[in-house]
C-alpha cells in the first residue's frame, strides 16, 4: 500500500496561460480540473509516494505571470504543507511550510472514539457581526473529539456557519481561544486567511494514549504564510495579473540568517539561532 498524496492546486493568471495548463494536464483518473473563473484554475489529484514541489516550480517558470498555490496531505504519515510561488519582476519567489496532521490509522482510531461521543443539545447563541470589517479573517475549523458541539462554546466567534465548520473574526484568527478545547483524544485544526493575505494553520492535539505520563500535555503547531490580499485577488479576476503588488517579496520573509546553494544561488534553509526554519526562498 503506497502513501497517497492528495494535492489541491489553485492557479491565478492570464487566460492564455490557464488555457495552456488546462490543456496540458487534461482530466483523468484521480485528477480533476475545474475552471473556477476566466483567470482562476483549480487542479486536484492524488499521487503515490511523492509530492509536486518540483512540478510546481517547473510550472511557475513556464508561466511567470501566474500565482500558484498547492496544499497537500499525505495519508500514511500525516504530513501536510503549502507551496506558493510567483514572480516579482525577474525574481522568483517561493514560500513553503510543512506540518503534521493525522495519518490514516489515526483517523480510523478517532472514528472509533465517536462511539463514545458526547451529544449535547444546545441552542446556538446569536453572535454579533464584527464591528471592524476592515480585515475579516476566514477561519476553517476541523475538529475530531468527543464533544460534538464544542464550537458553540467559543464565545469569541462572531459569525459561525455550522454547515461548513467556518467562522469569521475581525483582525485576529481563532488560535488562543481554541487552546481550552485541546483535550485528551482530540485533534483541532484551524486553517485561516484574512483580507490582507495573511494565512496560516493552527493545530492542537493531545495523544489519546494512557501510556503517556501526563495526558493533559498539548502539542501545538502554528505555521504562517502570505497569500493574496482581497485587492490582489480582485486584480487577478479583472486583469489576469497582480497589478496591486506593492510589497517587495523579501518583506514576507522572517528576519533570519540565510544559507545559499552555490549551484543555483537558491536559499535552501534558514536559521534563527540554532533553530532551522521554513521560510521564503528566492532565485535571483
Amino acid at each position: 500500500m503506497g502513501n497517497e498524496v492528495h494535492n489541491d492546486t489553485l492557479i491565478r493568471g492570464p487566460e492564455s496561460d490557464l488555457d495552456q495548463i488546462e490543456k496540458e494536464v487534461g482530466s483523468c483518473g484521480s485528477l480533476t480540473v475545474t475552471r473556477e473563473s476566466k483567470h482562476c484554475l483549480r487542479i486536484r489529484n492524488s499521487i503515490r509516494q511523492r509530492g509536486l514541489w518540483g512540478h510546481m516550480t517547473e510550472m511557475l517558470r513556464a508561466h511567470k505571470q501566474c500565482w500558484i498555490r498547492n496544499l497537500f496531505t499525505e495519508e500514511m504519515n500525516g504530513g501536510a504543507g503549502v507551496w506558493i510561488g510567483f514572480y516579482q519582476g525577474e525574481q522568483e519567489v517561493i514560500q513553503s511550510r510543512y506540518w503534521s496532521e493525522l495519518c490514516v490509522e489515526e483517523w480510523h482510531m478517532y472514528e472509533q472514539m465517536k462511539q463514545d461521543s458526547i451529544y449535547r443539545t444546545r441552542v446556538p447563541e446569536s453572535r454579533p457581526v464584527p464591528s471592524d470589517l476592515s480585515n475579516v479573517v476566514e477561519n476553517k475549523l476541523h475538529y475530531v473529539g468527543i464533544d460534538k458541539y464544542f464550537l458553540q462554546d467559543i464565545v469569541s466567534c462572531p459569525i459561525w456557519d455550522s454547515t461548513d465548520h467556518s467562522c469569521k473574526t475581525s483582525n485576529e484568527p481563532l488560535t488562543k481561544e481554541l487552546i481550552p478545547f485541546v483535550k485528551p483524544s482530540t485533534f483541532l485544526q484551524n486553517i485561516y486567511c484574512d483580507s490582507r493575505g495573511n494565512a496560516g494553520t493552527w493545530i492542537g492535539s493531545c495523544e489519546p494514549d494512557d501510556a503517556i505520563e501526563d495526558r493533559s500535555v498539548r502539542k501545538i503547531q502554528h505555521h504562517t504564510w502570505h497569500e493574496l490580499s482581497k485587492e490582489e485577488i480582485a486584480s487577478f479576476e479583472a486583469f489576469g495579473s497582480n497589478t496591486v503588488l506593492s510589497l517587495d517579496a523579501s518583506s514576507y520573509a522572517d528576519p533570519t540568517e540565510w544559507f545559499y546553494s552555490d549551484k543555483n544561488k537558491r536559499a535552501l534553509c534558514a536559521r534563527k539561532g540554532d533553530k532551522e526554519l521554513d521560510v521564503w526562498f528566492a532565485r535571483y
